[in-house]
């Protein structure tokens, strides 16, 4: 049984049409598998300081800890390198005397067990659910170059100018999050 005819895909794959729009295709994905698979070191190394480093300006509820011993999570939304660099910066950190475990999460039902998640740019598509998800949970969010930040729902974002990155707060979402973010870390914050 023949699903197609050759001679037909031959002819049409030969069109000055369908070649322009395979070029387009291929550059696309080009494009999107090599930002997907690099990202400046110096910037992933810098962007990780910053994620690990912000869960010593917050302060949780109590009850988001039930176990006086329980570890202090951070999941990563992103590619397995991310979470890679990540653990590299905290090997023995601690955290409010809570050891420090980044947790390369796969799957949206990972997210609600953390205390900062990371969404990686490379998410980005899929942060609309995952904040959706986060509704009642009080995890602070982190995402990069979020574009209409305020309204995204998710707490830090982090963004470069001029090679520096940088960060803003959204302090509504921490607010409904029952994050109380330290007056230290809104100083350092972009308006």
């Amino acid at each position: 049984m023949r699903f197609f005819n050759a001679p037909l895909i031959r002819s049409y794959a030969g069109s000055p049409g369908c070649r322009s729009w395979l070029a387009g295709l291929a550059g696309f994905l080009l494009l999107t598998g090599c930002a997907a698979r690099h990202q400046s070191p110096v910037l992933l190394k810098e962007r990780a300081s910053y994620v690990v480093g912000f869960g010593e300006f917050v302060e949780w509820p109590a009850a988001v800890f039930n176990d006086p011993k329980a570890p202090f999570v951070i999941g990563i939304f992103g590619p397995v390198a991310m979470a890679e660099k990540f653990r590299s910066l905290a090997p023995d950190r601690r955290i409010n005397g809570r050891e420090v475990v980044i947790r390369s999460l796969q799957s949206d039902r990972e997210i609600p067990q953390c205390q900062v998640l990371f969404v990686s740019g490379f998410q980005r598509k899929n942060l609309p659910g995952i904040v959706a998800r986060l509704k009642h949970a009080s995890v602070l969010t982190v995402s990069e170059d979020v574009n209409d930040f305020n309204e995204s729902g998710v707490i830090i974002n982090l963004f470069a100018v001029d090679g520096k990155t940088l960060f803003e707060i959204n302090r509504d979402a921490a607010d409904r999050a029952g994050l109380k973010i330290s007056s230290k870390l809104l100083t350092l914050a972009q308006p």
